[in-house]
């Protein structure tokens, strides 16, 4: 009976014991890359300066490409009354190179003559005075030149002022029987430019947490009222207990 009663009072108490509580967290997360690429340019500047032959519009009929040289093929003669009567004489012999140029470049002139101890005028003219002097006889009133030199030989660097046709021009009021050596380079100016491209990827890696969701599984409530009449039940059985083991004694010693 008192092993009853004990037993009863252990009981209801452990039958108010809470369970444990049990707790889950769920996460969800959102993983992405992304490829980046980068480019840079690099642009290299090279300065220089090119050569070429002058490109001739017209020559002297004997004119030797390969040697450069040439005679004064051309004359121009004047006319002279004597007793009444017409005569011409010589008055200017001449040749030229016609040629067209571009704004900037440097002519390179070299000449000489082949006759030892004769001179001979070099001029430089552009399209307009090239024209007045063709249309001037025996070149007494002669038109401005660019360049006007009386020389046997000249070396010199001639800057183009602009785009256009220009003449050399070689005159002698002389008779000139010989050969005229002419070298003549077109020099230009350039700047040439080279980009070279470099390239570069990278990937980039990204984790982004969406949601967390706590959860928790189903446990008992400790409610205090509860918990408190367990304990007054577990008394009451244990005095009821002792009071029942008082009587068994009494009874058996009578």
């Amino acid at each position: 009976m008192l092993s009853l009663l004990l037993g009863c009072s252990l009981f209801a108490i452990l039958t108010i014991i809470p369970e444990a509580a049990s707790q889950t967290v769920i996460t969800s997360y959102q993983y992405s890359t992304a490829s980046l690429t980068t480019t840079i340019y690099s642009t290299a500047l090279t300065t220089g300066t090119s050569s070429r032959a002058v490109p001739y519009v017209s020559t002297p009929s004997d004119y030797n490409e390969a040697a450069g040289s040439f005679s004064l093929g051309q004359t121009n003669f004047r006319t002279i009354l004597n007793y009444g009567m017409g005569e011409d004489f010589p008055c200017l012999y001449y040749d030229s190179l016609v040629f067209n140029a571009t704004r900037g470049h440097v002519i390179q002139i070299n000449f000489e003559l082949s006759m030892p101890g004769r001179r001979l005028t070099f001029l430089i003219m552009n399209s307009a005075q090239y024209w007045s002097f063709e249309h001037t006889n025996c070149f007494y009133n002669a038109p401005s030149a660019l360049l006007k030199v009386f020389a046997p030989a000249y070396t010199a660097s001639w800057t183009v002022p602009g785009n256009g046709y220009y003449a050399f021009v070689f005159l002698s009021h002389v008779f000139y029987g010989g050969q005229v050596n002419l070298s003549i380079k077109d020099y230009a100016s350039y700047t040439q430019s080279e980009t070279v491209t470099y390239t570069s990827t990278s990937m980039l890696e990204n984790t982004n947490t969406i949601f967390s969701t706590e959860t928790s599984a189903a446990s008992a409530a400790i409610q205090p009222g509860a918990f408190t009449l367990a304990v007054r039940l577990s008394i009451v059985l244990v005095v009821a207990a002792a009071v029942g083991i008082v009587l068994v004694f009494r009874k058996y010693r009578s």
